[in-house]
């Protein structure tokens, strides 16, 4: 058979090598012949292998040849193996056994030799050799490739367990506990080679238990008869979720042979482990074996191991839905993504990941460790566990505690106790897994005035599609972030919220993240706008208009000054039968006779702007005072810093009829002693002096803030499937008279973003890239947001960031 087929009881139980009696007497040549072969019939390998040497140094004989290195290689003596097919591959003159050079190769890749087996078995596939040796080939070179190309696992430490737990012949069924507290195996307990006869008595494989102290594994004793019973042995031993109910089989077995094995549970009580009941349901005329509680379409299940017919296989994974205390539902195969047409073993289940045991798939050598996980309707593809999990021999019986990170399996390693060949036994390996270290800094901004807020509550809560589970939370520190720490492959909302602010949620998981990483995330948070405050004015009380600008020794109005002219246009509206006077005051500085003309003219040019807008000429009385009220000491002769005569170059207006008191939102008016007094512009007459001219130096409005001028300020996606991913750059020209820096862009968690983080000049160019995710959005979504590019340069009016938003559409299909 191409396909092997390990001994079960080698693979539950132990491996024992037997020291048979010899008898008094030489048997003759063809005694010795027949006896070898009954043995080998008998699956008797262990005791076959000498009497086939023999027979082989008598008759040199093909089928005795390979009849012993099938026994070398069903007593897991590899190296022994290796030999005797090499020796078959090269006389086999007439191709009696065409697979021979398959069989060598595979005993190379088990002795550790890939690429020499790689050599071999790349000569196998391109040979004429039969189609099903040429696949077998192929599969073997699929493994040998996948071990040399294997790296090792960094944060994982596996060791052998030690001569407390392991005996020199094989354990088997390992099983760590949830609490990570217990481990169990069986075992012979042997400490050196059992011999067979009518007066030996039989020994009988056990269930052990060992405890978790001062960081290592205790001796492990036998358990009590009622789990030990004579006449049985017992394997597979497993602990449910809870640690409530421990799951074992008893077999019969002759010779290396499993005759019978059917699966049994206890309950946990008091003073231990209850009595044995037998399952009904997924007991049978076929052999169980290897249970392990699990879940599946919601339900408890219990996975284990059967020859049942109509598998796939030798060997495949059922799983049987628990319907009573004792009692399950008919078996069910786990179908082909799992089974194999070689033999699947040992499942574990652990939170919707199974892990077994398998040759159908390619392997270091022999059994090696797959994980494939439920997404709630089929199975993923099956990954290899990689080195260090696997090796060139056999690995199974793998498990996990609770918290996924110490563990064991089972493995006849060469490094391992043996009484016989380096890797005729089966040992535990305990390993420790280091946690992957993920943490969380949350910043949250003020959206307003682009600062980190401190003192934020920012909730971090895990999700399960749309419910929420376990909610964690921390305030924002000095520099503005909260600290949590994440699990793995978990998804998680992020919610801050403060009073005065609107709340910002943000969505990420942590899903394939194989290293430490520590993800930062930043929400935006806008204040909530205030309810406006007024100002209440009363007749003949001058009311300041603070944005009406002129240029130097002019009276034309400029586009500045056009919000507080709009202002008191509204107002006019507002009280229709308001009559004002609108009057214009200068500094102190210049020819009084002049200051009066220009306050007078400018005075009009206000005046005319609101005419022009349609306000009845009667309802304006427009006066010029010159330097006439000067509201501080500046006059005259008095040395005063321009702000200081800036105070008194004011355009005013005040109610003279109508209405007795009006009411203005305070901040559509500002008080000059609340502002920032803007800097003065250049004016290129400044060194030249008119006649009387007045307003010595002008003062002009805040500089124009950064204009970028978009090729495109938006995108519609339109119809995109789950998964698809879309790339889209945003450019843009620098059309103000100065460099811009973008400071960051922010977006959803399903847009990664890249930009220009040079200046960018005057005429010049920029772009934000935008990568679009859609996995991050569910089916059904309907996309409608923006992307914030936030430049370092401030609005000069309000002392804010520059903001631009490009909007983005999509909508998410299945």
């Amino acid at each position: 058979m191409i396909i092997r087929s390990i001994v079960v009881a080698s693979l539950i139980f132990a491996f024992i090598p037997n020291g048979w009696c010899q008898p008094a007497n030489e048997p003759t040549a063809e005694a010795n012949l027949k006896f070898a072969l009954e043995l080998y019939e008998q699956q008797d390998y262990s005791n076959a292998r000498e009497k086939l040497e023999k027979a082989y140094e008598d008759f040199k004989s093909n089928e005795v040849a390979w009849k012993l290195a099938m026994s070398h290689y069903y007593s897991r003596d590899y190296r022994r193996a290796e030999m005797a097919f090499n020796r078959i591959n090269r006389r086999d003159k007439t191709d009696e056994y065409p697979e021979s050079q398959l069989w060598k190769a595979r005993m190379m890749k088990m002795n550790g030799k890939y690429e020499e087996a790689i050599g071999e078995l790349n000569d196998v596939v391109k040979s004429d050799a039969d189609p099903y040796i040429k696949q077998a080939a192929a599969l073997e070179l699929q493994g040998a490739n996948l071990a040399v190309s294997s790296q090792d696992q960094v944060r994982m430490t596996i060791d052998n367990a030690g001569k407390e737990v392991n005996y020199p012949g094989s354990e088997g069924s390992v099983f760590i506990s949830p609490s990570g507290e217990e481990m169990y195996y069986t075992s012979y307990m042997l400490n050196e080679p059992l011999v067979l006869g009518k007066d030996v008595e039989p020994v009988y494989c056990k269930a052990i238990r060992s405890a978790w102290s001062d960081d290592k594994w205790g001796a492990g004793s036998a358990m009590d008869e009622k789990i030990n019973r004579e006449e049985f042995n017992v394997g597979n031993i497993s602990v449910s979720p809870e640690g409530n109910r421990l799951y074992f089989t008893r077999v019969i077995m002759k010779v290396d042979s499993m005759q019978e094995s059917r699966i049994y549970v206890s309950n946990r009580e008091s003073s231990g482990w209850g009595p044995a009941y037998e399952l009904t349901g997924v007991n049978g005329d076929w052999i169980a074996k290897q249970p392990c509680v699990g879940e599946l379409f919601g339900s408890e299940v219990l996975y284990f191991v059967s020859n049942k017919e109509g598998g796939h296989g030798g060997f495949d994974i059922y799983y049987a839905k628990k319907t009573g205390e004792t009692s399950y539902a008919d078996p069910v195969n786990l179908g082909d993504v799992i089974n194999g047409p070689g033999d699947e073993i040992t499942p574990f289940y652990r939170e919707g990941r199974l892990y077994y045991s398998t040759t159908s798939l390619p392997s270091f050598g022999g059994f090696d460790i797959y994980s494939t996980d439920w997404n709630g309707s089929v199975w993923s593809t099956p990954a290899n566990l990689g080195k260090g999990f696997n090796s060139s021999v056999d690995d199974f019986g793998f498990s996990v505690d609770a918290t996924g990170y110490k563990g064991a399996l089972l493995s006849n390693r060469p490094e391992g106790k043996s009484l016989d060949s380096r890797t005729c036994c089966d040992d535990i390996y305990t390993f420790q897994i280091s946690p992957i270290k993920l943490d969380l800094l949350a910043s949250v901004k003020d959206g307003k005035v682009d600062g980190l807020l401190r003192g934020v509550n920012v909730q971090l809560i895990e999700m399960t599609g749309d419910k929420m589970g376990i909610t964690m939370n921390a305030a924002t520190g000095e520099k503005g972030a909260a600290a949590f720490q994440l699990g793995l492959d978990k998804a998680y909302r992020i919610i801050a919220s403060a009073d005065g602010y609107v709340g910002d949620t943000l969505d990420f998981n942590t899903a394939s993240i194989k290293e430490d990483m520590t993800f930062q995330k930043t929400l935006v948070m806008m204040p909530i706008p205030k309810e406006p405050e007024y100002e209440v004015y009363t007749t003949e009380e001058p009311i300041r208009l603070n944005s009406i600008y002129y240029d130097y020794d002019d009276d034309k109005i400029l586009p500045e000054s056009e919000p507080d002219l709009q202002l008191l246009l509204e107002l006019m509206a507002q009280y229709s039968d308001m009559v004002i006077e609108l009057s214009s005051h200068t500094d102190a500085r210049g020819d009084d006779t002049y200051n009066q003309k220009l306050s007078q003219r400018r005075a009009q040019s206000a005046t005319n702007w609101l005419l022009e807008k349609g306000v009845d000429p009667v309802r304006i009385q427009p006066v010029g005072y010159g330097e006439t009220q000067i509201l501080n000491q500046c006059t005259n002769g008095v040395e005063c810093t321009d702000n200081e005569h800036r105070f008194n170059r004011r355009t005013e207006f005040k109610i003279i009829s109508g209405p007795t008191s009006i009411k203005i939102e305070k901040t559509r008016l500002k008080s000059l002693q609340d502002e920032e007094v803007p800097a003065s512009r250049p004016n290129n007459n400044r060194n030249r002096r008119r006649g009387g001219g007045g307003d010595s130096v002008a003062t002009q409005p805040y500089p124009p803030q950064p204009v970028l001028i978009w090729e495109k300020d938006g995108v519609q996606f339109g119809e995109l499937k789950k998964g698809e991913q879309r790339d889209q750059v945003f450019t843009f020209t620098n059309t103000s008279t100065k460099s811009v820096t973008i400071e960051i862009c922010t977006a959803c968690d399903c847009m990664t973003l890249d930009w220009t983080t040079l200046p960018v000049k005057p005429g010049q160019k920029g772009t934000v890239k935008a990568h679009f995710d859609t996995s991050k959005k569910e089916v059904g979504d309907i996309v409608n947001d923006f992307i914030n590019v936030i430049l370092e340069e401030r609005d000069p009016a309000t002392g804010h960031p520059v903001v631009f938003e490009l909007h983005y559409q999509a909508v998410i299909i299945e």
